[in-house]
């Protein structure tokens, strides 16, 4: 697709740092300082859920109106591609393990562990999934993925 690996506009969006500190034990990786970056990012942590995505797996290809998703990269590798609500192109980044970026609401975004081993991340999430409701304030691509030779909507 038109726009891929560039985009900075979009891609600063995701807000990507790294390790904050290196200590003598080895690196410090800081998520969170207090609750006030919980409450300016996401106004609330409703759940915590951690991720295991094997090689090539496919996370997303989805947006939401009303959810803020901070992502903390334990291990592995991930590429994010985010799409631009606006001119619709679809823009990639790969993110390095001890990082941590952010969804925001109504940009669709795909999670590609685009490594050889599985990684783990863990999601901060300022709403809930509801079970009962698993489309709540998700909202699936219709005919199309963020992500090159994918087939449409894998989970």
């Amino acid at each position: 697709m038109e726009g891929r690996n560039n985009g900075e506009g979009i891609l600063g969006t995701l807000n990507v740092r790294g390790p904050d500190n290196v200590a003598k034990q080895g690196r410090l990786v800081e998520i969170f300082r207090g609750g006030d970056e919980f409450r300016r990012t996401l106004g609330g942590l409703e759940q915590e859920t951690d991720h295991f995505p094997l090689p090539g797996e496919v996370g997303g290809n989805h947006y939401h109106e009303k959810k803020v998703e901070i992502i903390y990269l334990r291990t592995g590798t991930l590429t994010v591609y985010l799409q631009d609500p606006k001119t619709k192109k679809v823009y990639s980044r790969e993110i390095q393990a001890a990082a941590k970026f952010t969804l925001l609401p109504g940009i669709a975004h795909a999670l590609v562990n685009s490594g050889n081993t599985p990684c783990n991340f863990t999601e901060h999430s300022s709403l809930a999934f509801n079970p009962r409701d698993s489309t709540n304030d998700v909202h699936k691509l219709e005919g199309y993925s963020l992500v090159p030779n994918q087939q449409q909507n894998q989970p």
